[in-house]
């Protein structure tokens, strides 16, 4: 053995003895012995093992300190049982929380629609993917008259929540859940109260209430609009079509638009209280990217109606669809006016007959211009129905019809198909 490998071996016992205060020998002595005695632990119990029983037991204490992170085991162990019970308190709070959420009026009605989804997609397991989401408007009674002077709802008593939520509109953090809304704070705020001081101080007379006192308190206001005249558009669903049926309740005379008004009207037609409105709704199949068409329908408008004192302009297309997502409502729209219910044909009727002075109109124009037929155009664009405008392609993803993408028998609670 040379200089350098002895050197090398002297090093490493050396080390070797500074880290243990005694030797390798010994230690593997000392695991024998242990390894032995946990075959057979009642070895321990024997009287020759008493001495080894006082050495083991400061190395016993200190691995059960270090075990049960410096807490003995009996101690280590109810600290676990109050944590697991602790966590069970929370989860019941929060599951306590979750269902009185889901009984306020709103949350309640949008769960029940997510419900019917689900019930409608029970056969689709492999488009799992798809957004099924707690959405729509909540149907209550009929709105009261409720001016100035008007009287309130009766009120509700307030549930109290175990975790604080944010204010939707005022982000205030409140407990107490209303009745109707779960996303809006039920009772004044703190900011309201100092903008309040603040403001009475100025010699500023103006009150603060809750964000859903006023939001409940407009959403149940109505007034007399007997020989009032209002023209809303985007009238099908959602907004829109709640719009148009309050004006409606207060007796407007309502002027309502839609691409596929057949859809539309039988919507309003199965309204308990379609019978004391059904004369005055008008539903008209427009689609607002035919300007010509439009125009027709302002001239339309102009020459029919004396009046017109509401103008609620709701059509807007948030989220562009694909054709397919309208395509199983063709068939609807395209049924002639005397297959119509009676109850659809009273208010589709002045669309029918605005759309036929239309193709009459168009007709002429053909006859006196021979360019039209020279092009190899067989319909102005104002004249094709506003529903087959919704199957137009605009995008190579327009031409994709998948099963996946549009599952056969799921609708949304609009009647339209749902994609991912």
């Amino acid at each position: 053995m040379d200089t350098t490998e002895s050197g090398h071996v002297d090093e490493a016992a050396a080390e070797s003895s500074t880290l243990l205060p005694f030797s390798d020998d010994k230690l593997a002595v000392c695991l024998e012995v242990l390894a032995a005695i946990a075959t057979d632990m009642n070895v321990v119990e024997l009287p020759a093992m008493r001495n080894f029983r006082k050495v083991l037991a400061p190395v016993s204490d200190y691995m059960e300190s270090r075990k049960f992170k410096g807490k003995g085991r009996k101690k280590y162990l109810e600290d676990q049982e109050l944590r697991r019970e602790k966590e069970a308190r929370n989860i019941k709070r929060k599951m306590n929380d979750h269902k009185y959420i889901n009984s306020a009026t709103l949350r309640r009605a949008r769960v029940e629609k997510l419900n019917e989804l689900l019930e409608q997609g029970k056969g689709e397991e492999e488009n799992a993917f798809l957004p099924l989401i707690a959405d729509g408007a909540a149907d209550e009674s009929a709105p009261t008259l409720l001016l100035e002077d008007g009287h309130r709802p009766a009120v509700v008593p307030k549930v109290e929540l175990n975790k604080q939520r944010s204010c939707y509109t005022c982000k205030v953090r409140y407990e107490a859940l209303h009745h109707f809304y779960d996303q809006l704070c039920p009772s004044t705020c703190a900011k309201s109260e100092f903008l309040l001081g603040c403001l009475q101080e100025t010699s500023h007379t103006i009150s603060f209430v809750a964000c859903a006192e006023v939001n409940y308190t407009k959403r149940m206001q109505s007034a007399d609009l007997h020989g009032k005249v209002a023209l809303v558009t985007g009238a099908r669903v959602k907004i829109g079509y709640h719009t148009a049926l309050k004006l409606l309740l207060a007796g407007a005379t309502v002027i309502a638009t839609s691409r596929f008004p057949h859809d539309t009207a039988e919507r309003y037609a199965a309204h308990p209280e379609y019978a004391t409105f059904k004369h005055r709704l008008h539903v008209f199949g427009i689609d607002f990217r035919d300007l010509v068409h439009l125009e027709h329908f302002l001239d339309h408008v102009l020459q029919t109606y004396t009046r017109l004192d509401v103008v609620v302009h709701n059509a807007c297309q948030t989220i562009r669809r694909p054709t397919t997502y309208y395509a199983h409502m063709m068939p609807k729209e395209a049924t002639p006016f005397a297959q119509l219910s009676p109850d659809v044909q009273t208010t589709v009727q002045q669309h029918h007959a605005f759309t036929d002075a239309l193709h009459r109109h168009d007709a002429m124009l053909a006859d006196g211009h021979k360019s039209a037929a020279a092009t190899g155009a067989t319909h102005m664009p104002s004249t094709i129905p506003s529903a087959l405008k919704s199957q137009v392609p605009m995008l190579l993803e327009d031409h994709d019809m998948s099963s996946s993408l549009f599952p056969q028998g799921i609708v949304s609670s609009f009647y339209s198909k749902l994609f991912p």
